[in-house]
């Protein structure tokens, strides 16, 4: 398998029906998973090609990075991916792809019975098309693990993504909190009243990017008898 430090790349779909102020909402995206990521071993993150790629400085923080994206809104869905570095011969690159999804199938199809690969170019100029690189892929794919092609339904798909620079390898799509980031739409204040109302329609209008502020009215005689705690867990 690549030495290449893994990638987590986050997809967005809402933020891509924008027209001149798209570059807003992404900025805030980028922003938010910043903040979402303070303390972990992020090195970038950068917008290539209609998404965001996060990339680690430590193999061992993945699943946890990965976790913690899925609660952004504005994230549609993600991958944690193993970059392979394209060069000028395509057709190298393709077996070194083979050998990566091969690598990663030994891991996660244990009791499968089919499989598939799915490509995708978001780079149009990579000379192969997508039928093409699944053909070959799928070829190594094959001899790698004995296993039937089957395009509908099949138990184990291997994901590919050509960008300018590398393709990305993955094995599965992490659901994220869609909708659009968090701020993109100004501030709300939210009437908190300690049932679950309320936190239900917080968490609505974050989806559509406002950022709440929450306000408590307690209307008892003292503080003292006021569930303080419950409305902190909310």
């Amino acid at each position: 398998m690549s030495d290449a430090l893994p990638v987590i790349s986050a997809h967005y779909a809402e933020i891509a029906l924008k027209g001149r102020n798209r570059h807003m909402f992404i900025k805030r995206l980028k922003n938010n998973m910043f903040r979402a990521l303070v303390g972990e071993p992020v090195r970038a993150i950068n917008h290539v090609e209609s998404r965001l790629l996060v990339r680690l400085e430590e193999a061992g923080a993945l699943d946890r990075v990965a976790e913690k994206l899925q609660r952004v809104f504005g994230i549609q869905w993600l991958s944690a991916s193993v970059p392979v570095p394209r060069t000028d011969d395509p057709a190298a690159d393709l077996v070194r792809v083979g050998e990566v999804a091969a690598a990663l199938a030994g891991r996660d199809a244990a009791g499968a019975a089919s499989f598939r690969v799915d490509a995708r170019r978001s780079d149009k100029s990579f000379p192969l098309d997508s039928q093409a690189i699944n053909t070959r892929v799928g070829a190594d794919l094959q001899r790698s693990l004995g296993l039937p092609v089957k395009l509908d339904g099949a138990d184990y798909v291997a994901y590919l993504l050509v960008l300018q620079k590398e393709i990305l390898v993955f094995t599965r799509k992490i659901g994220g909190g869609g909708g659009l980031p968090v701020g993109a739409s100004g501030r709300v204040t939210v009437l908190f009243s300690g049932g679950i109302d309320s936190p239900v329609a917080a968490w609505m209008l974050m989806k559509r990017g406002c950022r709440p502020e929450f306000v408590h009215f307690y209307s008892g005689r003292s503080l003292r008898e006021a569930d303080v705690g419950k409305i902190e867990r909310l």
